[in-house]
């Protein structure tokens, strides 16, 4: 009885235990805590930063609050799911120390010209949604009184998959790395913005790359229906990711060059995906720009038109190489010099301004003027059995990596310059339309000639002399003499009958047959002719086989056959006796067991 009432208190104890801690946030959110550093409660959270640097604070509850982490503070912000508002007209969170924000919660700022986060220090974005809900901008004219940037980067930020930046203006910029106004970087510092992945969306442009701004993107997905995916004025790298604009952007891409300290216009694109909507460009310049800037595009897919120019006053480069795919038009409108040394265009290249354009290798959908090609490269068409569109290569290097696996019934034809070709399959057709040396495999084409290649496909063939491998062309290689193995008997000889034997070639198998005379017949008074043998009275040898006799018998005669019959009988014999025994021990069991 008495171990009953034990149980039952400790049942009690551990229920009353367990409501005390469910209960627990509704003390603190009671108490009016709505953050917290390792279990204590803060009524605001700027309370429990200045109470945490390096550790911790955790949102219990939304917050209407404005937030500063001061220069010597370290902290990590956990959203926990909650939101912070601003409170007053100002940035949401000022941070100018180093600050890790983590947690699926919110961070909004809802007042004009105030940014959700502005950064001066280090912050790591690891989770969360930064917003600006309430931003009126209609257009790049109309702010609607309440417009911004949701993030603004002043120092050095890292942006990892799991943070959400959103907005839903068109007036100002998502996120802006760098200075609006360069002059007032009175640091002359670089804002350095690194990001990893994420979600962007909105904004006049999605990532605005401004003055003084170092910006590296290896991932995330943005998008805009406004401008620009990304405008960059300084320094941009982006090696992934997904950039998208509708057909109300201006284009993906905007580049643009001011001057060598702060608006570089330097842009280096080797991987991504790249997509405007109807009409919309994947690259362009950037309006009010002294040239379109240097890009340079070794990766990488563009899905729209690539063109440069929009009231240039100095000329700015692209360089066009490796693996990039521009699905689309490719266009100098200005001063700008392009160089296309490698990837693919499947629209057209062209040159209607002052630059230049030069074409030195690539692959192209449509055949590139002769005035872009250089004079040193060479160009050829590729045209694959059953297709009717041909596919464009220019440079030798080119050329021969495209057609080294052309199948049967694919053609070539060289259009300029000097190719040599090593093509493996036969049945390809290649012409020489050009004044330059053309081979293929070793042979030279003429001017206006064509040769259709040839597969040689060898088999052994032999005769009584050697082996040799032939083609059906009749060209012949690898001429040899036999090589035998041993003889191997096929039938002994005997005395009245000639055996045989033969031997084969380890490479082609061609076989070689000897007969092997008969041993002849030897006795003391008469000799074989055939057998070439003699006899005395001591012994008698046959060169035949090799093998003597002694007189010990006066005549040797041959077989007859009469000594396998005796054997025979006598085997028979024994499984005679070997039945009878069986069965008089199996009659004997019977009649000892009485069956």
């Amino acid at each position: 009885m008495a171990k009953k009432t034990w149980q039952k208190k400790l049942l009690c104890v551990i229920v009353a235990a367990a409501m005390v801690i469910m209960f627990i946030p509704m003390i603190a959110f009671a108490d009016g805590n709505v953050a917290e550093v390792d279990g204590t409660g803060y009524t605001t959270v700027q309370e429990a930063i200045d109470n945490g640097n390096g550790k911790t604070v955790k949102l219990l509850a939304d917050v209407s609050e404005n937030i500063t982490i001061d220069a010597d503070t370290t902290v990590t912000l956990d959203l926990n799911s909650f939101k912070i508002t601003n409170a007053a007209a100002s940035h949401t969170i000022i941070n100018k120390g180093i600050l890790t924000i983590q947690g699926s919660g919110t961070v909004d700022n809802i007042n004009h010209a105030c940014a959700a986060l502005w950064n001066e220090g280090t912050a790591v974005l690891n989770g969360g949604t930064f917003d600006r809900s309430k931003d009126a901008g209609s257009s790049a004219e109309a702010s609607g009184n309440n417009s911004y940037y949701t993030i603004v980067n002043h120092g050095t930020m890292t942006i990892y998959d799991g943070v959400a930046v959103t907005q839903p203006g068109k007036y100002s910029s998502l996120l802006e790395n760098g200075w609006y106004n360069g002059a007032d970087n009175n640091s002359g510092e670089d804002s350095l913005l690194t990001i990893e992945g994420g979600t962007f969306s909105g904004g006049l442009n999605t990532i605005k790359n401004d003055d003084y701004g170092k910006l590296i993107i290896k991932g995330g997905n943005f998008t805009n229906v406004a401008q620009a995916a990304l405008l960059n004025w300084n320094e941009a790298e982006i090696t992934g990711g997904t950039f998208e604009a509708d057909e109300t952007s201006t284009c993906v891409v905007l580049n643009g060059y001011l001057n060598d300290t702060m608006d570089a216009g330097k842009l280096t694109i080797s991987g991504g995906t790249f997509t405007g909507g109807e009409g919309t460009d994947a690259i362009n310049t950037m309006g009010g720009s002294s040239s379109s800037g240097d890009i340079d595009i070794s990766g990488g897919e563009f899905n729209g038109d690539i063109v440069l120019g929009n009231g240039n006053k100095a000329g700015g480069t692209l360089n066009i190489s490796g693996s990039a795919v521009i699905n689309g038009n490719v266009s100098n409108t200005n001063m700008d010099n392009i160089t296309i040394s490698g990837g693919s265009v499947s629209g057209t290249v062209s040159n209607t301004g002052a630059g230049t354009t030069e074409i030195t290798g690539g692959a192209f959908a449509v055949q590139p003027s002769s005035d872009l090609v250089s004079d040193n490269a060479a160009m050829a068409s590729y045209t694959k059995s059953g297709e009717d569109a041909a596919t464009y290569y220019v440079g030798a290097d080119t050329i021969s990596e495209a057609v080294k696996d052309a199948a049967d019934g694919d053609s070539i034809e060289v259009i300029s310059g000097d190719v040599s070709l090593d093509i493996m399959n036969g049945g390809v057709t290649v012409t020489n339309k050009g004044d330059g040396n053309v081979t293929v495999n070793d042979t030279e084409i003429a001017k206006d000639e064509s040769t259709t290649t040839h597969t040689h496909e060898y088999s052994y063939k032999y005769d009584e002399n050697g082996h040799w491998q032939e083609c059906s062309c009749g060209d012949k290689t690898e001429v040899e003499a036999h090589t035998f193995g041993e003889w191997i008997i096929d039938k002994e000889a005997t005395a009245v009958e000639a055996g045989s034997k033969h031997r084969e070639c380890s490479v082609c198998g061609y076989s070689e047959t000897e007969v092997i005379a008969a041993t002849g017949t030897s006795s003391d008074s008469s000799s074989s002719s055939d057998s070439n043998s003699s006899s005395s009275n001591s012994s008698s040898t046959s060169s035949g086989s090799g093998s003597a006799s002694s007189d010990t018998s006066s005549v040797a005669q041959p077989q007859t056959g009469e000594n396998g019959s005796v054997v025979m009988w006598a085997f028979i014999a024994v499984l005679a006796i070997g039945g009878v025994s069986a069965f008089l021990f199996t009659q004997r069991k019977k009649f000892v067991s009485g069956k």
